[in-house]
């Protein structure tokens, strides 16, 4: 099965600015173990945003790709995806409710036959209610939230 890894807007404005801080050690566990298995990462950033944030930068290397983004959703990603061949896509990272739900949406659409998981225990929202309820809205689109 071929896997991709994508790290959302893990940036230090958006780690700083509201939420995330906690969510690094997990981030960078998962991206080792992709690694390690053979799986491949990417990374979506922002043009607002300034670096990574902590050590999470040292990865960029090793990204397949690298999204440079002027909005939510990276168009970018998905007319790149479009001529992949994943079976499953995993996202993490920032912000739950307003890039890591788009950018999901923007994999499901690109690969319909393919596992789009958002893994909520490596995102953070400014508002966990709100969270929780754009979690809600990616299951109903057929995203497994883990």
């Amino acid at each position: 099965m071929k896997k991709l890894f994508l790290i959302v807007d893990f940036q230090d404005m958006f780690v700083k600015g509201c939420v995330g801080s906690d969510l690094e050690k997990g981030i960078e566990e998962r991206i080792i173990s992709c690694l390690h298995e053979k799986n491949d990462i990417a990374f979506t950033l922002d043009k607002a945003g300034a670096d990574l944030f902590g050590g999470i930068g040292k990865y960029l290397g090793e990204a397949v790709r690298v999204f440079q983004k002027h909005s939510y959703g990276s168009l970018d990603f998905g007319n790149w995806l479009l001529g992949q061949d994943y079976d499953i896509i995993e996202l993490c990272g920032l912000i739950t409710n307003i890039c890591v739900l788009a950018n999901a949406v923007i994999a499901r659409s690109a690969l319909p036959n393919a596992e789009i998981i958002v893994n909520k225990s490596l995102t953070a929202c400014y508002d966990d209610e709100l969270g929780l309820k754009n979690l809600a809205v990616m299951e109903g689109l057929k995203i497994t939230v883990l």
